[in-house]
């Protein structure tokens, strides 16, 4: 099967069947779905749970909430968390008086927040805050959300992908959508890989991300026949063109941090979850220490296998584990195959391979 971005990726946002407004500051962003939309949510990393992301926990637990949400509320200027009974009250006055203003019922509205946490928003002005944006001119999309042509066999499927976020440790929510139709039970499968190549990689990349949402739509404005059955071809070609999405808007991100950063590709876990708790582990693991650049082979594959061990995965001791670069293997089946001696990974454009052999789950991060 072939797969291919059309050129000009990321150049405009095209995403149909969702348009946004914002309040005159952009502090406050709404997008309306067309009739036919289904949206899927992930919420993680928040501690405690409180606020928006409690309420989006409890949402996405409601019998067809995906088929039933119609408008999206982003408060891109404060997390409405962290603060306990206090940010629980704030999440549900602006969920009673944003269903009001925007007319949808509270369950047809799902709230989202990026921006630091332990503080307290301005409610008055957040609830009046979808006045003015529904009374703005609609907007192509959010700064720095971008979308692009993805073909497969079947057809051309528009992808769309961005991030809110207010300074540099704050909560973030990462947006991701399709203008073809999925049933919401199936696109909830699509999140994992999206989760991994965007939220995932960027807290392992740059660490300080206390909490972030993952809004998957589906608006089913476009031309394609809708995903409707688990067995339908088209899903695993969906799955790589939205992670190809997340994982461009990375790139963009860390090239534009240093040049020169290198890459970790987990392959064959057992699980998304797998991939995660790996890759977080042993980054750190990476990190300590001598410069990666000096080590030798061996000292790579031990760092890798510390790494692995405090990512307490079941049965390590039986994982066929391999570690490659540039396609040459350092790690074999727990063996170590070669060894350079120190500077074995000088190469900075080349990915330092992880093979479990465990599942089929992977993921690209940046060191």
């Amino acid at each position: 099967m072939t797969m291919r971005a059309k050129e000009g990726i990321g150049a405009e946002w095209s995403l149909r069947g969702i348009a946004w407004r914002a309040s005159p500051d952009r502090s406050v962003w709404v997008g309306e779905l067309e009739e036919g939309a289904s949206t899927v949510v992930r919420a993680a990393l928040f501690e405690p749970l409180d606020g928006i992301p409690k309420m989006l926990a409890a949402a996405c637990g409601q019998r067809n909430a995906g088929r039933r949400c119609r408008r999206i509320l982003v408060d891109a200027a404060e997390s409405v968390s962290g603060l306990g009974a206090i940010s629980d009250a704030a999440a549900q006055a602006m969920l009673q008086e944003g269903s009001a203003r925007l007319g949808v019922p509270p369950d047809a509205l799902r709230i989202f927040s990026a921006g630091p946490l332990m503080t307290l928003p301005p409610v008055g002005e957040r609830l009046a805050a979808p006045d003015a944006a529904l009374a703005s001119q609609p907007l192509k999309a959010p700064e720095g959300f971008a979308s692009f042509p993805f073909m497969m066999p079947e057809g051309c499927v528009e992808i769309g992908f961005g991030v809110w976020e207010r300074g540099g440790s704050g909560a973030r929510t990462f947006f991701a959508g399709l203008d073809l139709g999925v049933a919401p039970e199936i696109l909830e499968t699509l999140l994992a890989r999206v989760w991994l190549a965007g939220p995932a990689a960027l807290r392992a990349a740059e660490g300080a991300m206390p909490g972030a949402a993952l809004v998957l739509v589906a608006t089913g404005a476009g031309d394609m026949p809708p995903v409707l059955v688990s067995d339908d071809p088209r899903i695993e070609s969906l799955s790589a063109g939205l992670a190809l999405a997340a994982e461009g808007w990375m790139r963009r991100r860390m090239r534009e941090a240093s040049p020169s950063r290198r890459i970790l590709r987990i392959q064959g876990a057992a699980s998304s979850e797998e991939v995660e708790r790996a890759a977080a582990e042993i980054i750190r693991s990476l990190r300590a220490g001598a410069p990666v650049e000096n080590l030798s082979a061996a000292d790579l594959a031990a760092r890798v296998w510390a790494g692995l061990l405090g990512a307490r995965i079941e049965q390590l001791e039986r994982t066929p584990l391999g570690v490659a670069l540039s396609g040459r293997a350092l790690l074999e089946k727990g063996a170590l195959r070669a060894d350079a001696g120190p500077g074995a990974w000088k190469d900075s454009e080349a990915p330092l391979v992880v093979r479990l052999g465990r599942g089929a789950a992977d993921g690209l991060f940046w060191l």
